[in-house]
């Protein structure tokens, strides 16, 4: 079954999923050849990129000969980082999507630097990413979330409505987000309220 993010047509729905030391450029080409529908490159550092770090952008290397849609996913707490990064790798690798990840829970991720899941702790802080990026770049921007920040703060409803908010302010052509819910356990009636309120195609990850 075909669907689409934005303007960008996805032939079915197996995809690959970002994976950390995984989903690199090679590893996307074999999913490729096996007729995957799309792929997101495993997370890279919206920092790194702004700075031309020599190791992030060879991460990447090849990514832009694929030719499924892809996404490369990036991480940050800075909304202009974020931003400056996002332009730089569509003009660089001509690339069908940024994939903004808000789902990591490594320390070095969220607890360091406040990004990826710890995200999840200000709404606010999440929707101004999402306005920063979307404005940023001319190609559909989809967001990793997941249930929550723990199982005692299930708020991905609430992160959604800042997402799809601030996603649609200002936009400079007609754009979809894809928000992907990593569930932290089966949660029938949080995907229940998401599916009812979301305006933009919603991907279930379980782990």
């Amino acid at each position: 079954m075909s669907f689409k993010i934005g303007d960008i047509v996805i032939k079915h729905n197996i995809v690959v999923a970002p994976m950390a030391g995984v989903t690199t450029p090679e590893y996307m080409k074999i999913c490729e050849a096996m007729d995957a529908g799309y792929a997101v490159s495993e997370l890279i550092s919206a920092e790194a990129v702004v700075r031309n770090n020599e190791k992030t952008l060879n991460m990447l290397k090849g990514i832009e000969k694929l030719k499924m849609p892809v996404a490369i996913q990036i991480f940050g707490a800075n909304p202009t980082t974020m931003a400056k990064a996002a332009r730089k790798l569509v003009d660089l690798y001509h690339i069908k999507m940024i994939d903004i990840n808000m789902g990591c829970p490594v320390p070095k991720v969220a607890l360091k630097n406040g990004a990826g899941s710890a995200l999840l702790r200000d709404p606010e802080k999440a929707g101004e990413i999402v306005r920063s990026v979307v404005q940023a770049v001319t190609v559909p921007v989809t967001v990793k979330i997941r249930s929550g920040w723990d199982n005692e703060h299930i708020n991905a409803v609430l992160i959604a409505k800042y997402v799809k908010k601030r996603g649609r302010k200002r936009l400079p052509f007609t754009l979809e987000l894809a928000l992907k819910v990593i569930v932290v356990k089966p949660i029938g009636k949080l995907l229940k309220k998401l599916l009812k309120m979301c305006i933009f195609p919603l991907l279930v990850m379980a782990m």
